[in-house]
């Protein structure tokens, strides 16, 4: 695909032709496989018609089955396609059928004409009947029964009939099975991209996972059986929606969809939280603008004003008419759920805040909106009467709470709260008093809420699904109350009848103000996620950004977009790594800290794009751009997170499995998930990586050898192997790589392509220094260094020499107490001695690095060098086209002899830049036929 071309992606459940992205301009066709191509796509499959104009939307659609016909002209479009190097195509799924005109025809001879509930012998056609039939039609053999002569059916085929054409069963698959093929081939070829807008089956969805990268609509599953089909086969009613099977809250988690889209009617423009979170604007109100921002993007606010006041303070302009959530026939919070959270309430408040007073006011409204039905009765859907002077209804309801009867039968606690508080909830006055909220008290409300959703270190019944889903609604309905919102009234229960829904809106929010041990931050960047997609114009704008770090073809460089005037390349990495556990995608993205301060990251401001973001996630995987040049990146998640593992519905007696995976430590799933990135990253999108290394080791615990670590660890390594462009691996400050981590990603395994750097402060080694000491620093070689270093001992040693008898034990004795006094300290030396073994400066005296790097300047030094090796491996790519017998180290010789002839410092990453732009240029120019000329005389 060229990027001044058009494109093709592969949509599960619907086609799509994207015009120019580069220009959004109406469809140019410039070549004749681009016109077989739209004809396939408009006349052959024909899944909707689409007016290819900028902006335009989808005038229809109609769902498509694979048909044998399709497959076959599919296949060879698909194979025509990866030598051009562009995207594949393809519909849905195998297409099912009978033969239709059979179905007036056929008889049934029954065992006994006058009770068919005895069954019957066979299906048959009578002669005249049979003789009407095509050749071809049926398989049977002739029978006399009662003087008639009968064709008793061996088989239906229907060939040549309307009904059969493109085929009905067996023959589809065939041609799925050539598809299933040639999309895995075209993955290893090729860039390769589905988008689930449509629900995708069978064949529709392995096609998906076989072409890799995949963004998912929320109403869109992928599944192999329907729920239908796998109910009946379980005798029982266990599934109600094919989203149970395979919708996103089982797909992102599992690592087949790298992207979450929430679709919903209506939309809103894309807005930015960045802009709203100014270092002078007040803490309360910039969590108000940013958390009312993240929630409308979000989509899950009914009506939304142009512009909200609070205290003279704009809030984010939300243009446009938002969502309307639909809700449920039903509300479908478990009691459990209600159980845990009011139990919660009464022990520990939202958190821990039982004598502040807004605190008190938040745990008062959570508490009725657990228990009254929103917009029922006399309870209004805002929280005025308990945020705002109205300290004797907070008390009312908080020892109403304090009085529901212990017990540990959640149903009965319910069954008792919803007698007991909706009387206490009850204020008579359903006034709309909207204009009198005041930012402070929405602020320290949300506060609370938010560390309940966002704060994973904290245990709160929140992190529960059904809990999440419930304090999501929480959230949405205070802010919205607060912003001059209207939420419709049972919007909590259906967040609650979708988990996917709660989990996005949670995402958008943790991502817009994610919590730290000071509160809550706000990212640089604002919400660059894709959970706020609304619908397939957006789904195909996604795409386009996908798209944009995508080459023209495999044997060209990424795109390069010019850098930002407001974010050069030329400056510090202003973020700076901790020691203790912190976000890494502060790092990478940048981030507006609890102060306001403005702290850019590593990357260009903006272009941070995490993928696979719910699988794996002790591993962080994204692209990004660095002064413009777009990257594959793969950071280490330094905090612990938890992993969920879902009950089977089918199986009364599993249960959902929580597992706490602890940072900086390759477990299962996120060493598959470094192995998966590297290999996108590698076929078809030949982007350079750069892996920030901060790994203590591989999780070995019997869980995780059951569970594959080996065989995932190992993946990585062959990733790697293969991998075909320049890969840095940077250990960062206060970072460090150690043992087996260490082992897999060392450069040794790719010379030609790895390169490893350590920040001044990073750590190297195969043990963490209190190891090591454990096993070559032991105490008895302490007692040595401190008889060595430590004055008094040495004084003690010189008096005890010639003693004897009592005098002798009384010094032994002073000793064993000095020994005894100094041993901690003396641990310490030792650790810090082991400590000195690990830091940079040997690892690059024993050239295990290349470098070491302050980590402020490591923009600016990548910026170069990256820049270096991608035009620098680009030339020897195209030395070894031109002479196949040149190795990549030969290839490097000769461009090192070539500068130097040009008087070029070989060393200078900056000048062999300029260098190199020049003499591709120049190469490039000649004809095909004399650059293999060329080279030979250039090499002798």
């Amino acid at each position: 695909m060229l990027r001044t071309e058009s494109l093709w992606v592969r949509l599960a459940g619907l086609t799509a032709f994207v015009a120019d992205r580069r220009t959004s301009s109406p469809l140019i066709l410039r070549s004749h496989v681009q016109l077989v191509m739209l004809a396939l796509a408009l006349r052959v499959i024909t899944l909707f018609r689409l007016e290819l104009r900028a902006g335009q939307a989808l005038q229809g659609y109609r769902r498509q089955r694979f048909i044998v016909v399709l497959l076959w002209l599919w296949s060879p479009a698909s194979l025509y396609s990866p030598s051009l190097w562009r995207p594949t195509l393809a519909p849905k799924r195998a297409r099912v059928g009978l033969v239709e005109e059979l179905k007036p025809l056929y008889k049934v001879q029954w065992l006994d004409a006058n009770d068919c509930s005895k069954g019957f012998d066979y299906l048959y056609l009578t002669k005249a009947d049979y003789e009407k039939l095509p050749p071809g039609t049926v398989e049977a053999h002739k029978v006399s029964q009662g003087g008639e002569e009968r064709y008793v059916l061996d088989a239906i085929i229907g060939e040549g009939q309307k009904s059969t054409q493109g085929g009905i069963g067996v023959e589809n698959l065939q041609g799925s099975g050539l598809i299933a093929g040639e999309t895995s081939r075209a993955y290893q070829e090729t860039f390769t991209l589905s988008y689930i807008t449509g629900r995708s089956v069978g064949i529709g969805a392995y096609l998906n996972r076989l072409g890799q990268r995949n963004i998912q609509m929320v109403s869109s599953p992928m599944i192999l059986t329907g729920y239908a089909a796998l109910n009946k086969l379980l005798g029982k009613n266990v599934y109600s929606s094919q989203d149970q099977l395979g919708g996103p809250q089982i797909m992102v988690p599992n690592g087949v969809t790298h992207q979450f889209s929430a679709s919903k009617a209506g939309h809103s423009p894309m807005l930015k939280a960045e802009a709203h979170c100014s270092p002078q604007a007040p803490r309360d109100r910039a969590m108000v603008s940013v958390l009312a921002t993240a929630l409308s993007l979000a989509g899950w606010v009914s009506h939304v004003a142009a512009h909200a006041e609070f205290s003279g303070q704009t809030a984010p302009s939300l243009r446009g008419q938002a969502t309307v959530v639909d809700a449920p026939s039903a509300p479908v919070f478990l009691d459990s759920a209600i159980f845990e959270r009011l139990e919660h309430f009464k022990d520990v408040g939202v958190p821990a805040t039982l004598q502040d007073q807004i605190g008190r006011a938040t745990i008062a409204d959570g508490t009725c909106r657990s228990v009254v039905a929103p917009g029922s009765g006399p309870f209004p859907l805002d929280g005025y009467a308990f945020w705002h002077h109205n300290p004797e209804r907070v008390d009312v309801v908080l020892k109403a709470l304090a009085q529901l009867p212990s017990t540990s039968q959640p149903s009965k606690f319910v069954i008792a709260a919803k007698k007991q508080l909706p009387s206490a909830c009850f204020y008579g006055n359903q006034t709309n008093k909207l204009d009198l909220y005041r930012p402070e008290d929405l602020a320290k409300a949300l506060y609370n809420w938010h560390r309940a959703i966002c704060d994973r270190d904290w245990e709160d019944p929140a992190e529960q699904p059904q809990q999440q889903a419930l304090t999501t609604g929480f959230i949405c309905m205070a802010s919205c109350d607060t912003a001059k919102m209207e939420l419709p009234a049972a919007a909590v229960d259906a967040f609650s009848a979708s988990m996917a829904a709660a989990q996005a809106v949670t995402k958008s929010m943790c991502a817009a103000m994610p919590w730290t041990s000071k509160g809550p931050v706000t990212p640089l960047d604002g919400l660059k996620s894709y959970e706020v997609v609304r619908d397939d114009q957006e789904g195909m704008g996604a795409i386009l950004d996908w798209l944009s770090y995508v080459p023209k073809d495999v044997s060209c460089l990424p795109p390069v977009c010019q850098p930002s005037g407001s974010d050069p390349w030329d400056r510090d990495v202003e973020f700076e790594p901790t020691p203790l556990p912190y976000d890494p995608r502060d790092f990478l993205r940048g981030v507006i800290d609890h102060e306001g301060s403005r702290k850019r990251g590593f990357f260009d401001a903006g272009s941070w794009i995490e993928y696979l973001e719910g699988w794996g996630r002790t591993v962080i995987v994204g692209r990004a751009r660095l002064g413009g040049m777009p990257m594959g990146v793969i950071a280490v998640e330094t905090r612990s997170v938890d992993r969920l593992v879902p009950a089977d519905p089918s199986n009364s007696e599993s249960c959902e499995v929580k597992e706490t995976n602890g940072g900086k430590v390759w477990f299962p799933d996120s060493a598959f998930k470094t192995a998966q990135a590297l290999k996108d990253f590698n076929r078809g999108e030949n982007l350079p990586v750069i892996i920030f290394a901060n790994w203590r080791g591989f999780s070995g615990g019997t869980r995780d050898m059951y569970n594959e670590i080996l065989k995932f660890g190992a993946m990585i390594v062959d990733a790697l192997v293969e991998y075909d462009q320049p890969i840095f691996i940077y250990i960062p400050k206060h970072g460090e790589l150690r043992g087996g981590a260490w082992v897999v990603i060392d450069p040794a395994i790719n010379p030609d392509k790895m390169e490893m750097y350590a920040d001044v402060d990073a750590r190297g080694g195969i043990l963490e220094p209190p190891g090591i000491v454990e096993v070559k620093y032991r105490a008895p070689q302490q007692v040595e260094a401190m008889h060595r270093i430590d004055a008094k001992l040495k004084d003690l040693d010189g008096k005890l020499a010639g003693k004897e008898g009592a005098a002798k034990t009384d010094i032994e004795k002073e000793i064993k107490a000095r020994e005894k006094q100094l041993l901690p300290l003396y641990t310490s030396v030792a650790t810090t001695f082991a400590d000195l073994h690990d830091r940079a400066g040997r690892m690059k005296a024993k050239n295990v690095i290349r470098d070491s790097i302050d980590w402020k300047n490591s923009r600016r030094y990548f910026f170069w060098r990256v820049k270096r090796r991608m035009l620098q491996d680009h030339m020897i790519k195209r030395l070894q086209k031109a002479d196949p017998s040149l190795t990549h180290k030969g290839g490097e010789a000769l461009i090192q002899k070539w500068s130097a002839e040009s008087n070029v410092d070989f060393a200078s990453d900056q000048k062999m830049v300029s260098w190199l732009e020049s003499q591709n240029e120049l190469f490039s120019q000649l004809p095909a036929g004399e650059r293999s000329g060329l080279l030979s005389s250039l090499k002798a």
